[in-house]
């Protein structure tokens, strides 16, 4: 009796991620931006930063910068963590045009 095995397509590249990747999508899910990347802080007593994307009217995304340690805080306390981030540069760009 043969028997007939399907044999498996390859795979998605979507299957093939590393960890940093995985990281960011989960903070980038967590905080609502998207998340560029972290900068080593240039000092060993202060945290290192998150990059993220935000958005500033007539000048499109930028990078914006917040401590490590909102991954500490619960979801809506980031959050708004970042909003008020995003709304401060919002501020100081109207303020300088």
């Amino acid at each position: 009796m043969a028997v007939s095995v399907a044999v498996p397509k390859k795979r998605p590249r979507h299957f093939v991620i590393n960890g940093r990747d995985v990281f960011q999508k989960f903070l980038s899910a967590h905080l609502g931006v998207k998340i560029i990347g972290v900068q080593k802080s240039f000092s060993e007593c202060s945290p290192d930063l998150l990059l993220f994307a935000g958005r500033i009217p007539k000048l499109g995304s930028i990078p914006l910068a917040i401590s490590v340690t909102v991954m500490l805080l619960p979801r809506e306390e980031a959050r708004k963590v970042v909003l008020n981030k995003i709304r401060d540069a919002r501020n100081t760009f109207k303020k300088e045009n």
